[in-house]
């Protein structure tokens, strides 16, 4: 069982910084090694650990339940914005140089509670105020002046948004397909291909112009996906058919499809030229590794329940996997297919992201509306921060986000 205490912590310094301020809500888990464990178990003493030398940049999360985004400034561990955003956003990504955040709103797409477990654990009740859209809501607003929009679509649903990471202005809103779940973003920004989910199928938006150029089809149910470094790969986790697809970014057609194991959902690339591809699979708790180049499945093993969003260390060592059933994050090493600990988050983890020198590690817990901050080096939870209702998608980039800059959104 987990305990959850709610409490203010006082203002701590060290070197000048805490991680954690005094206006931060922060909540903390302590949590028993469950019996039989096979790995061992961070202790997350509910303590806040001081940090040595200054964090900076912003963590960028996505509030489902609330139709809102949160953003984390590291400098302080506060949340400084929390606005408004279109119905159910899922996940986040940012641009290359980290100025721009995108988010993903996924409409229907998992949005009743307990829309993250599996299909037998779910209440398949809906209420009808989360399925249909009602024009006398805040989440229909008027587009303000400089957004990029196309007429005639909902962009509230179904759509994604570009905002700068910098002062929370929205950039863009271009409609996608039915149930978008993830933006994969070129390394020159200029493409982002987005995975809609329920209608099998990709969205391929020009950035230059803020719009869709195509739409690849006949994809069976993507979630996750990556491209290798040099954009010409675009590796899908299709879960309609337990296979992780390739797609040819120059010609948008389907090269190659591997076996996997079931429900795959999160996918990273590695290796020097993204010929590695590392797929987690939710149904059955496992991680999958291919060599692409030379199109083998190298192994599947045994991660942990829930295995789902995963990032990679710049090293290409070590995986990190949010572990949704366990409300854990798995460390793994990738050379010898092992787990070689768990660490303690908070309730439902599902969605995790890495800084840019794999320092520290970002986990979004959905049940607890949390989001635990992991030191990479000492493998333990070292704060967390009560963001919005249901948060999901999580994005850090450099880019400090300044309130005195922001524009006048609408505040939740």
């Amino acid at each position: 069982s987990i305990t959850a205490l709610v409490f203010l912590v006082p203002f701590m310094l060290f070197s000048g910084l805490a991680l954690i301020s005094d206006s931060t809500t922060v909540v903390h888990f302590s949590k028993s090694q469950q019996s039989g464990e096979k790995y061992p178990a961070s202790e997350n003493t509910g303590e806040v650990v001081k940090i040595s030398g200054v964090l900076k940049g912003t963590v960028w999360v996505a509030n489902g339940m609330e139709d809102s985004r949160s953003a984390i400034d590291l400098a302080t561990g506060n949340v400084v914005d929390t606005v408004a955003v279109g119905t159910n956003p899922h996940i986040l990504n940012a641009s290359p140089d980290g100025r721009i955040i995108y988010v993903i709103n996924a409409g229907k797409h998992d949005r009743e509670p307990g829309a993250h477990a599996e299909e037998g654990d779910r209440n398949m009740s809906m209420s009808t105020d989360m399925e249909m859209e009602d024009e006398s809501s805040n989440h229909h607003r008027s587009n303000k002046a400089g957004e990029k929009t196309v007429m005639g679509k909902d962009l509230e649903a179904n759509s994604l948004w570009a905002i700068d990471a910098e002062n929370g202005k929205i950039l863009a809103k271009v409609s996608v397909g039915k149930g978008p779940t993830h933006p994969m973003v070129s390394s020159d920004g200029r493409w982002i291909y987005v995975t809609n989910t329920d209608e099998g199928s990709v969205s391929v938006i020009d950035t230059a112009i803020w719009q869709v150029t195509e739409t690849i089809t006949d994809l069976p149910e993507p979630h996750d996906g990556a491209l290798t470094p040099d954009g010409r790969l675009l590796y899908l986790a299709t879960a309609g058919d337990a296979t992780m697809t390739v797609v040819d970014t120059q010609t948008r057609m389907v090269t190659r499809k591997f076996g996997v194991g079931t429900k795959p959902r999160g996918l990273a690339v590695g290796g020097e030229n993204g010929e590695i591809a590392y797929i987690t699979n939710k149904g059955d708790g496992t991680l999958s590794l291919i060599n692409v180049s030379d199109g083998k499945l190298v192994k599947t093993f045994y991660v942990g329940e829930g295995a789902h969003a995963i990032r990679v260390s710049p090293d290409n060592d070590t995986a990190y996997i949010a572990l949704s059933k366990e409300d854990a994050v798995a460390v793994v090493d990738l050379a010898n297919a092992v787990v070689l600990k768990k660490i303690n988050v908070g309730r439902k983890p599902e969605q995790v992201d890495l800084s840019r020198d794999g320092k520290w590690l970002f986990v979004s817990n959905n049940t607890d509306s949390t989001v635990s901050i992991i030191d990479i080096l000492e493998e333990k939870v070292v704060g967390t921060v009560r963001v919005g209702e249901g948060a999901y998608g999580i994005q850090v980039v450099d880019t400090n986000f300044s309130v005195e800059k922001s524009s006048s959104h609408m505040k939740i």
